[in-house]
């Protein structure tokens, strides 16, 4: 038969024999006569086409649809490869291992094929050896391509082609030492048939550490170092390994100054990292019944958040288990194998010096920092936001609590707050007449109070976030200045109330604003109550600035006490670094799937925050504009002076415009 394809398509055999390896080479007359032994056969998602071990069922030619290659071990069955439209598979059985399947191909998806039968196959084999021979050669280069795909996944095809053709099939005995401890290494080896163990020797007796199956990869240190070998792998078994040199791999990735970040990755899934010791974990459980433990390092007053399945990873670095065997107990418990996420949690873990493991040479790793507009972004989103600290301010801190504990009673609460609404009612009532005081007073020499008013109004705003704290028995670690969107700010390090309940964790928070709402209050009263027009109109400047204090402190779109408060109220840390990342990376995707379920709060924090921050830029760019053109025309000409506002605004802008986009593909800015 010549055969139909998938519809009405017509599939001509004799055109597609011509076009697999080996076929090419046979006569018009002998195409002719084996396309007509093809039949045409369909197979629903989930049906076994070939199945290992057993007879294969003929050469088959994939028409349409999709198959999956798998092969099952005595470590479970992994996937080889996926095939489409074109593919051949089946042959390997008749010109390798003897009619028997080695590897198992199911259907992913509805599939339409053109089967060969067993017979007929094997006659043509017999009958053109040079055919044989060509099948052979083909199979054998895509089964290696195979099997590096799966160990090798960030090299592409042409880099699995050339290190197919130039890697070296060794037969070995049960036994035999594939590499051996304290040797260098020079080459690393993929075990595709039999078994092997690590062994580790040592002056009081071998210890094993793995038991190896078909795909495994030895001796990968030797592709990033020419260090000796930290353990010995013996065969347990008659098998066959694939050995490939660095050089070769080097060739394949494409960079002979770096390796593939895939190496990176495979040698630390054999890391058996530990936990740093004197760490304490706290563990709470949020209102969703989500998990979250936090990590503390007393020794520097270092704090790290990790979820339920980050705590998972944590409580197995007990400096025995590799990350690959963590990889695997991460499937068993939450059913997705992610040896990324493995490996990028421990990576962080050591970064943030909570875990220790054995360290890489940093000089033969892929440099995985943002190049180009990547790193340009993320030297603006450092920018955005930098603060400078001082330590050693507990005592201070405890102090001031010692000294107005009463105000933190129920009792001192209280009247505090009367007094803050008792401000703001006066606000309401005599407010609209303050500009006529400070006209009278002076008018803009005494608006200059606003910067005396302004850095009151924080050290109030940041005591009070301090005196909380303490109130709660938790520690003050740092406090200092910085700036945020080209903002002056203080701070104060409340990092210790992780440790705490949400609850306590937001009353830390809203401490600042309260205490400027007081302080506004305390001023509105007094600018009411006094007679001197001096006084009431450099007291209407503490009211002034200790509102938009409060305000400006209270937006939950800016990171300030607002945000944390509702992050806390939410108990969704990192809420606005996890929303813009959804929404740079994951947001397409989840419209094109219809799957936003679970990630409204992502989706509306993040939709807010972007239109802010462009709000925000566009304000930045006005007023710096006019403002500067302003004080800088006095020294220069006109034309200059609005050439350098216009230069000055638009980098402020485009620094907040590059901080974001950053955030948004979930860069990292550097430490401060």
């Amino acid at each position: 038969m010549t055969g139909r394809g998938v519809g009405e398509q017509v599939v001509d055999h004799v055109d597609l024999l011509g076009a697999l390896p080996g076929f090419d080479s046979l006569d018009i007359a002998t195409k002719r006569q084996l396309s007509e032994k093809f039949e045409r056969k369909s197979a629903d998602a989930g049906e076994v086409l070939i199945t290992q071990g057993e007879p294969s069922p003929g050469l088959f030619v994939l028409l349409d649809g999709h198959v999956r290659v798998t092969q099952r071990s005595q470590s479970g069955s992994r996937d080889l490869n996926l095939l489409g439209p074109g593919a051949i598979f089946g042959e390997m059985s008749f010109v390798r291992d003897g009619g028997v399947a080695g590897a198992s191909v199911v259907a992913d998806s509805p599939v339409v094929t053109a089967v060969l039968n067993p017979d007929d196959f094997a006659a043509a084999l017999e009958a053109h050896p040079d055919l044989a021979h060509a099948i052979a050669d083909d199979s054998l280069f895509r089964y290696r391509a195979n099997l590096l795909a799966h160990v090798f996944h960030n090299i592409d095809a042409t880099g699995r082609r050339h290190l197919a053709d130039a890697i070296e099939a060794i037969d070995v005995d049960r036994g035999q030492i594939i590499v051996r401890q304290g040797e260098e290494g020079k080459r690393a080896y993929v075990l595709t048939e039999g078994t092997a163990e690590v062994v580790l020797e040592s002056p009081t007796g071998n210890r094993l550490l793995a038991t190896l199956q078909p795909g495994s990869l030895i001796g990968e240190a030797s592709l990033l170092t020419d260090s000796p070998r930290d353990a010995s792998v013996v065969m347990t078994s008659p098998g066959r390994v694939l050995a490939l040199s660095r050089s070769d791999l080097l060739d394949a990735a494409g960079n002979q100054g770096k390796v593939s970040a895939e190496l990176v990755s495979l040698l630390r899934m054999r890391w058996r990292p530990v936990q740093k010791p004197g760490i304490e974990v706290t563990e709470r459980v949020t209102p969703e019944g989500d998990k979250i433990v936090v990590l503390k390092d007393p020794a520097r007053n270092a704090y790290y958040r990790m979820a339920s399945d980050g705590a998972f990873i944590w409580d197995h670095l007990d400096g025995q288990t590799t990350l690959r065997d963590i990889s695997m107990g991460y499937l068993q418990e939450y059913g997705a194998f992610a040896p990324e996420r493995v490996a990028r949690a421990v990576h962080d873990l050591v970064t943030e010096g909570f875990a220790l493991t054995a360290n890489i040479d940093v000089d033969l790793t892929e440099d995985d920092t943002p190049k180009g507009a990547g790193a340009i972004a993320v030297r603006a989103l450092g920018a955005l936001a930098w603060t400078k600290g001082v330590t050693g301010v507990d005592g201070l801190f405890g102090a001031l609590y010692r000294a107005f504990r009463i105000l933190f009673t129920r009792l001192g609460v209280v009247l505090l707050a009367l007094v803050a609404i008792e401000g703001v009612l006066v606000s309401i009532v005599r407010g609209p007449r303050s500009g006529d005081f400070i006209a009278d007073a002076g008018g803009t020499i005494v608006l200059l109070g606003l910067i005396p008013a302004n850095a009151i109004g924080a050290i109030v705003h940041e005591a009070a976030h301090g005196m909380t704290v303490k109130h709660f028995g938790r520690k003050v670690n740092r406090a200092g200045i910085g700036w945020y969107l080209i903002t002056p700010v203080a701070f104060v390090d409340t990092s210790d109330m992780w440790l705490e309940d949400r609850h306590k964790r937001a009353l830390v928070s809203a401490a600042g604003p309260f205490a400027n709402l007081v302080l506004a209050g305390m001023a509105a009263i007094g600018a009411a109550t006094v007679t001197s027009p001096l006084m009431s109109a450099i007291l209407w400047q503490f009211v002034l600035a200790s509102y938009y204090l409060a305000l400006i402190n209270l937006n939950p779109l800016l990171e300030f006490d607002g945000y944390y408060i509702l992050s806390d109220f939410l108990d969704r840390p990192n809420l606005r670094d996890n929303s813009l990342s959804w929404i740079g990376n994951d947001l397409l995707g989840a419209l094109r799937s219809r799957k936003l379920k679970g990630h409204g709060v992502h989706l509306v924090y993040g939709a807010f925050a972007l239109l802010y921050i462009g709000l925000v830029a566009f304000f930045m760019l006005v007023i710096y504009r006019l403002v500067l053109q302003e004080i800088v025309a006095g020294w220069l000409p006109e034309a200059v002076a609005s050439g350098l506002a216009w230069f000055f605004a638009l980098g402020v802008a485009s620094i907040a415009a590059l901080g974001t986009w950053a955030q948004m593909k979930g860069l990292n800015a550097p430490r401060h």
